[in-house]
């Protein structure tokens, strides 16, 4: 297809219901990686993934073309797959933290890794086994910041939370795992 993303968008609210199949190709995956990390289900996350688009589809008159139409989608799924869980557990462990007094300085920050690990497998192995053993917050947050390249503002507008407690986050959540990487490798 050789329209851009908001003209599709557009074709789809004027009527054209095959636009839509280019909405699903392109977010399908990333929806239902966002779902499935929330619901810990491979099949309950496909049906979820299927009511997002439906709700994608049946709301794409309300997308006002003010953010990028990923956030939109995202947080459709972040919110579709929140309600799931709830109603599944009757409750969601989410978190907020209060300490919020050094946000100046985790602005400031940057992450010292060591790139050289990176390209260990068995390190990635090991990343991976230590993000699936995070909180459900801090999963999706890393998730949609790492492997979604969303923004803090963005991951903000889909999750609801502050970009200061979603920056104390990443940060607690990276150092957390950077400890985690690093005590591993000294045994």
């Amino acid at each position: 297809m050789n329209k851009n993303e908001n003209e599709i968008i557009k074709d789809i609210i004027g009527g054209n219901q095959e636009a839509f199949s280019y909405i699903v190709n392109t977010y399908k995956d990333l929806v239902f990686n966002v779902v499935n990390k929330i619901i810990h289900n491979y099949h309950e996350a496909e049906d979820v993934t299927q009511d997002v688009f439906i709700k994608v589809y049946r709301n794409i008159h309300r997308f006002k073309f003010e953010s990028k139409f990923s956030t939109w989608v995202y947080s459709i799924a972040y919110r579709e797959a929140i309600d799931t869980f709830r109603k599944k557990n009757n409750s969601i462990p989410f978190e907020s933290i209060e300490n919020t007094q050094n946000i100046e300085e985790i602005d400031n920050l940057t992450f010292d890794d060591d790139s050289s690990l990176i390209y260990d497998e068995n390190l990635i192995n090991k990343l991976k086994t230590e993000v699936d053993k995070l909180n459900q917050t801090d999963k999706i947050i890393i998730t949609l910041y790492y492997n979604l390249n969303n923004s803090i503002e963005e991951i903000s507008k889909i999750t609801n939370l502050s970009e200061s407690n979603i920056k104390v986050k990443l940060y607690r959540t990276r150092k957390h795992l950077l400890k985690k990487l690093t005590d591993n490798e000294q045994r």
